[in-house]
């Protein structure tokens, strides 16, 4: 099957990316994930991921979706995403820096690669703190939390965006079979042919 058109309406506005897309690497966001995007975590001085958004998968096929065949499975790799940009918003063609954990055995995105502008509040891509938290922003009360993707096209280009109207309604148009285990870490790589 091939992704001809991707087709995402956040808020008022639509995107379109006319592509043919090769693989999507998606990753459902916890609130661990969402406070730290948005400041909002239990223990500012402790442990943790204040600042980053963990990769969960199997790092070798992280690493060969992104193309980074250089990695040899050693403690000290980077992966650096070159993202296609987009014409309606400024900064969009930009590089996001992946580190691996060898702690956890996973790939991340540190803090100063988890402002990309299509992730963000303001453009309308994620709710905002009042949206997704409770009055002291402790507890997510939001139904649904957004979706990290990066799609690699036919011609190599990568591509990213957050979703946060992702319930199976919204989900199902596009044939997808994304985990609905809201809360958890779930992510996956889909190819398409």
């Amino acid at each position: 099957m091939s992704l001809k058109y991707l087709l995402l309406r956040q808020n008022r506005t639509s995107f379109v990316t006319v592509c043919s897309a090769e693989a999507m690497y998606w990753r459902r966001l916890t609130e661990t994930d969402l406070k730290a995007k948005l400041g909002y975590w239990g223990n500012p001085g402790g442990g943790g991921a204040h600042a980053r958004i963990y990769l969960p998968g199997d790092p070798e096929d992280i690493a060969e979706f992104f193309n980074h065949n250089e990695w040899d499975g050693g403690p000290d790799g980077t992966i650096r995403v070159q993202l296609a940009p987009v014409q309606q918003y400024e900064e969009t063609k930009a590089e996001i820096e992946i580190d691996y954990n060898n702690g956890r055995n996973e790939w991340q995105l540190p803090g100063n690669s988890t402002d990309y502008p299509l992730w963000e509040t303001e453009h309308g891509f994620i709710p905002s703190a009042d949206e997704l938290f409770d009055d002291e922003h402790e507890n997510m009360t939001a139904d649904h939390v957004p979706i990290l993707y990066f799609v690699r096209d036919s011609q190599g280009r990568f591509h990213t965006r957050m979703v946060y109207n992702n319930s199976p309604e919204r989900l199902d148009p596009f044939n997808i079979a994304f985990d609905q285990r809201a809360g958890d870490s779930a992510s996956g790589i889909v190819k398409f042919k």
